[in-house]
């Protein structure tokens, strides 16, 4: 499982603001799933994308 950790890379917090949140989980990236994989494997995946589309499990705190 990956889960987001934190969010820091120089935006504003509110940058992320509803869409992501430390402790929700990532299920796919560009629409391969991340079950399985090592942290190396989907590191890479972000690493090398240029444009990233994520499919997020809320985390039960942020779920209303």
């Amino acid at each position: 499982m990956v889960y987001i950790s934190r969010l820091s890379d120089g935006l504003p917090a509110h940058f992320y603001a509803g869409l992501l949140n430390v402790g929700d989980e990532v299920m796919q990236i560009n629409s391969t799933a991340v079950s399985g994989l090592s942290l190396d494997d989907v590191f890479d995946m972000i690493a090398t994308s240029s444009k990233l589309t994520l499919q997020l499990r809320p985390t039960s705190a942020n779920v209303g």
